[in-house]
C-alpha cells in the first residue's frame, strides 16, 4: 500500500538550502556598501539586525516544515486508510458478484 508514497526531501536539504539563501542575502546587502562606508557602530548595527532579520526567518521556516512534516503524515494516514477502504469495498463487491452471478444459474 506504500505505493503512492513519495520521498520528501530531508529536513537537512531544506534547511541548508535556506541557511545558504539567507547568507547569501546578507552578503549582498553587505557588498552594496558604498566606498564612503558609514562608521564601524552603524556596519554592526546593520549586521546585527540582519542577523535578527535572519533568525526570524529561520525560526519561521522551522515552523513551517515541522508543520509540513505533520500534514505529510497526515495525508499519508489517509491515503493508506483509504486504500485499505478501497480494498474493502473492492472484496464486498467482488461477493456480490458472485452472489448474483449464483441467483441466475
Amino acid at each position: 500500500m506504500g505505493s503512492h508514497r513519495r520521498l520528501a526531501p530531508s529536513g537537512f536539504d531544506r534547511g541548508s538550502t535556506a541557511a545558504v539563501g539567507l547568507l547569501s542575502v546578507a552578503a549582498a546587502l553587505l557588498g552594496a556598501v558604498p566606498a564612503t562606508a558609514a562608521p564601524h557602530d552603524d556596519r554592526r548595527a546593520e549586521v546585527d539586525r540582519l542577523h535578527a532579520e535572519a533568525e526570524r526567518a529561520t525560526e519561521a521556516y522551522n515552523k513551517a516544515d515541522a508543520r509540513t512534516d505533520r500534514l505529510r503524515e497526515e495525508v499519508t494516514t489517509a491515503q493508506d486508510s483509504i486504500a485499505r477502504q478501497q480494498q474493502h469495498v473492492n472484496t464486498l463487491r467482488d461477493d456480490l458478484g458472485s452472489l448474483a452471478g449464483a441467483q441466475y444459474r
